[in-house]
């Protein structure tokens, strides 16, 4: 495989592992969404305090908890990592660590192998930045998932309470 083959494949992959990162970006906002959505649901089911039971508090406390773990781990999901290659002419905080004229100079003074290096670094980072976001959506949506039946539960026994 040439210099100019291994390019094009490190350029098309990092473009592939750039749009992953976006597209979990979109799964944060979705579960995010319906996070809240459950939980407000339970907010504007709450009864008085002196309408209690124990069935109702124990399923609402449970998947309260639940989703405000899904929540936190979306959260944690979404957190930038600029953590990256120092010196690179592709990472943005690379990029931006340098002078305009400093950056000018190392686009026109980087040799094909450099340029190849600094690619498969970037391919490399950008993989465990989107190894870390859908790390933490799965455990997210997982834990989303877990709360369903204690929601439901949770709804159907508050809707009793309130007659």
């Amino acid at each position: 495989m040439t210099n100019k083959d291994k390019i094009t494949f490190l350029e098309t992959n990092l473009s592939r592992i750039l749009s992953l990162i976006s597209s979990s970006d979109t799964k944060i906002a979705t579960f995010f969404a319906i996070d809240s959505a459950m939980l407000g649901v339970l907010v504007a089911l709450t009864p008085s305090s002196n309408a209690w039971t124990i069935f109702p508090g124990l399923m609402s406390s449970i998947s309260s908890i639940l989703l405000l773990i899904s929540i936190a781990m979306l959260a944690a999901a979404a957190f930038p990592r600029i953590k990256g290659p120092k010196q690179s002419i592709i990472y943005f905080k690379g990029i931006s660590d340098r002078e305009e004229g400093q950056y000018m100079n190392a686009i026109r003074d980087i040799s094909e192998d450099s340029y190849l290096e600094d690619l498969s670094r970037q391919c490399h980072r950008n993989a465990e930045i989107a190894t870390a976001k859908y790390h933490w959506i799965k455990s997210a949506a997982f834990t989303l998932f877990i709360s369903c039946p204690f929601w439901l539960l949770s709804i159907y026994s508050l809707c009793k309470v309130r007659g």
